[in-house]
């Protein structure tokens, strides 16, 4: 009884990752946005600030360029604040993996991702809220 309720527990938390995981994957081909097709997610701000902050955070890991100070703004500036705000996520080491021209696709992957963990993280909160005020008896 206790390995198939480990079982069910297990296939509980992939379900809560996967499921989204798909759903979007669904989307994105219904879409035609890629990798199913020509378009994609950027838009906006996404297409115009995003990229250039993941490109500037790829140079970063590969030491190039510093966190703290950029030449790269019109007069220079300090980098801190906005690595902070936009760039602090351990996800983005995923953005590592792809060279820059791919960095669309990565961002579009690192979404997908962040928004499986978003509901694996939700469906861990819900068990242990629910087993919490259950009644006893």
């Amino acid at each position: 009884m206790k390995k198939n309720n480990r079982t069910f527990i297990f296939c509980c938390y992939a379900g809560a990752f996967f499921i989204p995981f798909i759903l979007m994957i669904i989307i994105l081909s219904i879409t035609g946005i890629w990798p199913f097709g020509t378009k994609t997610i950027l838009t906006s701000d996404l297409e115009n600030q995003y990229v250039q902050f993941f490109s500037y955070l790829r140079e970063i890991y590969k030491g190039n360029h510093s966190i703290f100070y950029t030449f790269s703004k019109t007069f220079g500036g300090e980098m801190l604040s906005l690595y902070a705000y936009y760039l602090m996520s351990p996800l983005n080491i995923i953005l590592l993996f792809f060279r820059t021209e791919w960095l669309p696709q990565a961002i579009e992957l690192l979404i997908l991702v962040k928004i499986s963990l978003c509901s694996l993280t939700f469906y861990f909160l819900i068990s242990h809220l629910s087993a919490r005020v259950r009644p006893s008896g």
